[in-house]
């Protein structure tokens, strides 16, 4: 269950930067990589040396299939989720990629490269190198990072050229021997098992190797707790607050929205449903290659709304308890409100069914959020009056109820007294 939930998280993280790509073009221009097409004179003998033309591909390009391999030149950003991904072409962008295996065989990318893959084998070269690969990362001697690599795998083969930094969290790292290891210009930071041996010459000009073991990530748990606390408190504080300010009518839906057994019901309903019905709608939409853009756009909204789902259930939660604890000034809110998302962040913690609890208040909050936006029929006020009318009619049984159980109470009581001074006088 684990590993199904780390893809998913892999998975919303890529779509995350999806969203940031077209920014992060614009400011990735500081040490990029020269392009280095080459231009045919007029003096060169062209019969001799004639190669066949990339084929070239202007905009962006999105690419689904079991299959997939790109032997063009795209002069845009390349967005690929597929099986298995070959990469040749060369890319005037960005390159995004999900898949099971990633090859990347004597490709360019002028810009950053963001992988997520079960194993990845670079062999090429680009501005910067994000990886996730959950098996095997292998980048080779003829390849090269003009910037930095961050990379997380489970096994790492290392031997690229790296312009600036390079930062590896792995069970297993080699480096390399001989005439076939790394050269890093800047740090190397990396986490382990065991601590490699890093050959010669590897660390080049005034960088340093860093090792930390990965069994001290243990004894770490109590800061990761701390950050993971004040994360929950910043996040559901900045919320509430931005909502305050730009969306007034979204507060007060959620003041009006308590927990009971039937909502939360129907919120998780709501959650697991949405998750089948934006998988197939994307599916489909994917499968007939209409709209694919679309589909990134659903599918980051649909992040979004991922991110707002705890903080969204934590004022629901503090909403219900508000006139349980009688709470009426606003510093006195905005403490429940820490201290509610407090608890729901320690319910997490706790051994083997945290993980659990945390996708069930996710997937609350986010049903509570898609059941917001819902269409809902509007009550004309014959019915508004029905509704009211049946709401006092219910409250005077109520409350005739409570009395006829209180005359039964005192007129026991004085039975009980009465019984008593017969005693007495007996």
């Amino acid at each position: 269950m684990s590993k199904k939930f780390s893809k998913i998280l892999l998975t919303t993280l890529l779509l995350v930067m999806v969203i940031l790509s077209s920014i992060s073009v614009c400011f990735a221009t500081d040490g990029q990589v020269e392009n280095t097409t080459t231009e045919t004179t007029e003096n060169s003998e062209a019969s001799d040396t004639t190669t066949e033309q990339q084929e070239i591909y202007n905009g962006d390009l999105y690419l689904f299939d079991s299959d997939v391999t790109l032997d063009k030149l795209v002069d845009g950003n390349v967005f690929i989720i597929a099986d298995n991904v070959e990469i040749k072409g060369q890319v005037n962008g960005n390159l995004f990629v999900l898949a099971n295996a990633v090859n990347f065989n004597e490709c360019y990318v002028r810009y950053s490269i963001f992988a997520c893959a079960n194993s990845v084998y670079y062999n090429g070269a680009c501005n910067d190198l994000y990886v996730a690969a959950s098996s095997n990362l292998e980048m080779t001697y003829d390849s090269y990072v003009v910037r930095d690599v961050k990379a997380l795998s489970s096994n790492v083969i290392f031997k690229s050229a790296i312009g600036r930094d390079v930062d590896l969290s792995c069970r297993k790292v080699d480096f390399g021997e001989g005439d076939s290891v790394p050269i890093i210009y800047g740090n190397l930071r990396y986490s382990a098992n065991s601590e490699a041996t890093i050959p010669e010459g590897v660390i080049s000009g005034d960088g340093s190797a860093t090792f930390t073991p990965a069994a001290t990530q243990k004894t770490t748990s109590v800061k990761n707790i701390v950050v993971g606390v004040l994360t929950a408190i910043v996040t559901v504080l900045v919320v509430y607050s931005l909502a305050k300010v730009f969306a007034p009518g979204f507060v007060e839906k959620l003041s009006n929205t308590k927990v009971s057994l039937l909502g939360l019901l129907k919120a998780l309903a709501i959650g697991l449903v949405s998750l089948v019905v934006v998988g197939i709608v994307s599916i489909i939409v994917l499968a007939t290659f209409v709209g694919s853009k679309l589909v990134f756009i659903l599918l980051a909204l649909y992040v979004l709304l991922f991110v707002l789902a705890v903080p969204t259930f934590t004022v629901v939660v503090t909403n219900t308890l508000k006139p349980v604890l009688k709470v009426e000034k606003t510093s006195m809110y905005y403490l429940v409100l820490v201290l509610v998302s407090v608890i729901l962040y320690g319910v997490t913690l706790i051994p083997f069914v945290g993980m659990y609890l945390s996708i069930i208040i996710t997937l609350l909050g986010l049903g509570t959020l898609i059941d917001m936006f819902l269409p809902k029929k509007e009550l004309t006020e014959a019915e508004v009056a029905v509704l009211e009318e049946a709401k006092k009619l219910a409250n005077e049984r109520k409350e005739a109820a409570k009395q006829e159980k209180q005359k039964a109470k005192e007129a026991k009581k004085q039975e009980k007294l009465a019984e008593k001074e017969n005693k007495k006088k007996e």
